[in-house]
């Protein structure tokens, strides 16, 4: 017997409009991008974009991301925050089996 731990769009790997991630994701990452330019970042509106969504939209943002802006989510993460909280955020950008296998190489330093 085998547990699903993720959702079946992650599984499929299907990210067409029609079925896929649709334009909310695409918002979502503009909202961020937002967020983040210029000097600093706006915490709370990069939280609402991204850590109010549940695993399945994540995944679809970190892959949908550097699509529209070139640069990883996760790596835009690392770069706006630090310290506990940018680490939470960096797993939040990841999709989810790479933020697993950060957890367990972070666990094991």
């Amino acid at each position: 017997m085998t547990i699903g731990i993720y959702p079946d769009v992650i599984l499929a790997q299907d990210l067409s409009p029609d079925k896929g991630f649709g334009t909310d994701i695409d918002d979502d990452c503009h909202a961020i991008n937002n967020a983040t330019k210029g000097w600093g970042a706006n915490k709370s509106k990069t939280m609402e974009a991204l850590a109010t969504k549940d695993g399945a939209d994540r995944w679809k943002m970190a892959i949908r991301y550097p699509d529209l802006y070139d640069t990883s989510l996760s790596d835009l993460m690392q770069k706006e925050f630090k310290g506990d909280f940018g680490k939470a955020m960096v797993m939040l950008a990841m999709p989810l089996d790479e933020a697993e296998c950060y957890m367990l190489k972070s666990a094991f330093k």
